[in-house]
Order: C-alpha cells, then structure tokens, then sequence
C-alpha cells in the first residue's frame, strides 16, 4: 500500500482498573452504554456526608438514585466535551467517548487551513483538499495520507479518560466509520445490548457487520471498510467479549 495516498482511521481502547482510556484518530467512533442507575465516577473525591446527608441519601427511592446517576454521567461526560444521548426505551445513556476528526470542527478547520489546504464543504461531507481539483480526504487525522500531512492532516490521536464503577455493567462499543455511516449510535448500541443479552458479544458484533454490509450494498453497490469489536465490563473485570469478527473492504 503507498501511504502517500492512502491511510487509515482508527480507535483503540484501554482499561486500567476503573479507568478507561480511549484513543482515537480520524472517525472511527468509541461509544460507552451505561444502564440506568450506574454512573460514571467523578475524578473528585466528593466530600464526606454529614449525618443529615447520610439521612436523607438513605431515604432515595430507587427513581431517584437512577436519575442521579444519570445526571452525574451526563455532567462528567460533558464537562470533557462528549455527547450524550438517552434512550428510553431500553433505559440506557449512551456517551459518544470520541469526536469524529474534521472539518467542521474549529480547530481541525484552522490548523489546516493555515497549512495552505482547503476545507470542500458539500451537504453530505466536509473534505480536505490540497487542491480545488483533489478529491480530498474526510478526516483532518489519520494514519498514513503523507500527502495530505503536507496541508496539516496529523497522526496525532485525541485521547479521553473516564472513571467507570467496577460493577458498572457498561458495554463499549469501537467501530470504524463504515458502520457508523448507515447505523446510528442508538441502533447499533439498542441492537447490541439486545443480542449480548441473548447470544453474546459476538454474535451481536456479527450481525452489525453483517447488517452494515447489507445496507451499504443495497444504498452504495459499494462498502466501505467495517469493523466492530465490544467490550464489556464485569464486575472485577473487563471481558474481551468480542474481537473483530468480520470486514467488508471497499470495492474498487
């Protein structure tokens, strides 16, 4: 492969006792499912109760401890620039642990245009162009593109960090952007839950491939490159559930 031209996305997770570091370049896509009544902890140690705080702590009801929970996960989340996203039907918050690398974001937008690239802006896509005659690259990082370095496309990864309880009962979900592309964030984490629950891990990560590559047949013709791994996080252990179980490379 000449990585003059050619180049690769990627993410890549690490658990060290509770803390989960998330690294990524480009727009493969880390997203954490939390169930309700778990939450994320806060890298403050919070202050000691008073007696009246332990009493009243005691008298929660469990609607109460859950809608707590979620409103710290959503504040520790978005105090780090994460979206997050509710769904009710399964009752779980799903926290989107990466921002894709592109144009539309201010930063990635101003380091390349003081490179001397272009940001090509359509309604489907934002793209770097070292010329008005490239076709561009979809990403302002990535691995390999040494052509588009030249314009300031980095290598360098964005790396997040969160606490998470041991008996959490997460799941984390990496995908390439493939999957993200015709899947949403809700339906491949609902359709994940779902099948861990009732097959495991990695028949779940086998039917999101599997459905990804169906559908960008059936839009595309065409597939773009698919992965997908899930991690589930145990009580006293993270459990590789499942490593990449299928890839559909995109046909020239």
């Amino acid at each position: 492969v000449d990585i003059a031209c050619s180049g690769s996305t990627a993410v890549v997770a690490v658990r060290r006792g509770p803390d989960l570091f998330v690294a990524h370049v480009g727009d493969s896509k880390a997203v954490l499912a939390l169930p309700a009544g778990s939450a994320l902890v806060s890298p403050t140690p919070p202050e000691p109760l008073t007696e009246e705080e332990k009493e009243k702590e005691a008298k929660k009801t469990d609607e109460e401890r859950k809608e707590e929970a979620k409103r710290l996960t959503e504040e520790i989340a978005r105090s780090k620039g994460m979206q997050v996203h509710y769904n009710p039907k399964q009752d779980m918050t799903y926290i989107e642990v990466t921002t894709d690398h592109n144009g539309l974001l201010e930063e990635e937008a101003r380091r390349i245009e003081a490179s001397g690239g272009r940001i090509k802006r359509t309604k489907s896509s934002c793209r770097v162009c070292i010329s008005e005659e490239d076709g561009g690259l979809a990403m302002t990082r990535a691995l390999g593109d040494l052509e588009s370095a030249t314009v300031g496309v980095l290598h360098k990864p964005s790396v997040a960090q969160l606490r998470l309880k041991e008996d959490s009962g997460a799941f984390l979900t990496l995908g390439s952007d493939g999957i993200w592309d015709v899947m949403g964030i809700e339906e491949t984490l609902g359709v994940t839950e779902k099948k861990i629950k009732a097959r495991g891990a990695n028949c779940a990560m086998d039917w999101i491939v599997t459905e990804s590559w169906r559908r960008w047949k059936e839009q595309m013709a065409v597939t773009d490159d698919l992965t997908a791994l899930s991690l589930q996080f145990a009580s006293n252990s993270a459990k590789r559930s499942a490593n990449v179980v299928k890839a559909a490379h995109l046909l020239q």
